[in-house]
């Protein structure tokens, strides 16, 4: 089994990575918190020895909406011997990753989304997604489907799905307890995309669940 911890804001910070991983090993892979491409762009040494040690074993998660942007932290990150995976991400509902057209807010672009993930994927190491499975209340099949094959097409392999829908008008705690859990619909997107690592994300935090995605053949899962 691969186990992959999600980023926690104010918890997952270097140290408390680098303890994960001396007691784990190579089973799990840890994530920094999100970090903002202009970070890595104007205060690249400050950020990255805030959120790295000179031992990380750890992906870096970034956030951005400007392709411009994005093609200058990749190529800043390119040079980053300690840092061999970038993670995107389109999944945080935050408010104040909305108000700059990051994370889940950046998925209402579809055409800006693809421009800013063909710059991430000039990063020469390994690279990842974070998303949800949909935005808004209500299941729309053709939004995940619809990512799903640009990743594909653009040639990012490994997505991380998180198992519910994002609601832009919900905070971020809510954003984990009101739209429903939908592990089907995630099944079906590993059905319709056997050629991609689509990692679950989302109350995968008990030996029930646990034992329903081994079930089902998965064996990699990315929670908290």
């Amino acid at each position: 089994m691969n186990y992959y911890l999600a980023p926690m804001m104010g918890y997952t910070d270097c140290y408390f990575r680098s303890l994960v991983e001396n007691i784990y090993g190579n089973s799990v892979t840890t994530f920094s918190e999100m970090i903002v491409d202009k970070a890595i762009i104007h205060n690249e040494t400050k950020t990255i020895t805030k959120h790295f040690l000179k031992n990380n074993k750890s992906a870096i998660q970034i956030a951005g909406s400007d392709p411009e942007e994005i093609k200058r932290a990749i190529n800043i990150l390119n040079k980053v011997d300690i840092i061999k995976h970038v993670n995107f991400n389109l999944g945080c509902p935050s408010s104040r990753v909305q108000e700059n057209m990051l994370g889940l807010a950046l998925t209402q672009k579809y055409d800006l989304v693809k421009k800013c993930l063909c710059e991430l994927i000039k990063y020469n190491k390994d690279v990842s997604v974070k998303c949800r499975l949909g935005l808004g209340m209500n299941e729309d099949k053709s939004y995940i489907f619809d990512y799903l094959k640009l990743f594909n097409e653009i040639g990012i392999k490994k997505v991380f799905i998180h198992c519910r829908n994002g609601v832009l008008n919900l905070d971020t705690k809510k954003n984990r307890t009101i739209p429903k859990i939908n592990y089907n619909l995630f099944l079906e997107c590993c059905d319709q995309f056997s050629e991609m690592e689509l990692i679950p994300n989302g109350e995968v935090n008990d030996l029930e669940t646990f034992k329903f995605f081994q079930s089902k053949k998965y064996y990699s899962i990315y929670d908290r």
